[in-house]
């Protein structure tokens, strides 16, 4: 009974421990285009604009493909449209990628930047460097590990950037797994210790 009460409580701690994380991706197609407030928060993730000023809110703008894109200001109203854009995920999270799309860039054109952090400090830089105009850009931050913050300054497109498709997965947290485990084990010592 012993052997068999210890098989079971390795397989649930090992199940657990194994558990994948699921991807999460954030697009913005069910948005109708205009502008939003200057924040959002979407899917539990937060979207805003640093320093924003009256003429500026995050944006919805579809494109001739007709797909959506969140731009960090109004362009219409204010040019050249090189708000930052935050990206607040909440928690730590991995496997982070999104699209940019630059309107006025041709390809290899550096369009801005983008820094990621994890509890306030910066684990990574990354250029965001363009494929052409109204070619979408893939940005891919996995190889940063967990991050639960993103700051996306787009100062050298005058038109803003377009993002679109947040894809990230939330990190899992072995501190309760390791609780878990260990309240089953002190069960089952509870439980032998009443059979002796």
């Amino acid at each position: 009974m012993y052997k068999e009460t210890m098989l079971t409580i390795s397989a649930l701690a090992f199940g657990l421990m194994a558990s994948t994380a699921n991807a999460t991706t954030i697009d913005f197609e069910e948005f109708s285009t205009g502008n939003l407030s200057n924040v959002e928060i979407i899917n539990g993730v937060e979207f805003s604009v640093i320093d924003p000023t009256d003429d500026t809110a995050l944006r919805i703008f579809n494109d001739a493909t007709n797909t959506a894109y969140l731009l960090s200001c109004d362009f219409s109203l204010s040019s050249p449209c090189v708000k930052s854009l935050n990206v607040d995920f909440g928690a730590p999270v991995n496997d982070v990628s999104f699209d940019f799309l630059a309107e006025d860039l041709s390809a290899g054109e550096v369009s801005g930047t983008v820094n990621a952090y994890l509890d306030g400090v910066l684990v990574g830089t990354i250029d965001l460097i363009s494929n052409g105009a109204t070619v979408p850009n893939l940005v891919d931050l996995s190889a940063l590990g967990p991050v639960d913050q993103l700051i996306i300054d787009p100062s050298l497109d005058p038109a803003g950037l377009g993002y679109d498709n947040f894809s990230f997965s939330v990190v899992p947290v072995p501190a309760a797994v390791w609780l878990f485990g260990s309240g089953l084990i002190g069960l089952v010592g509870l439980a032998r210790r009443k059979k002796v």
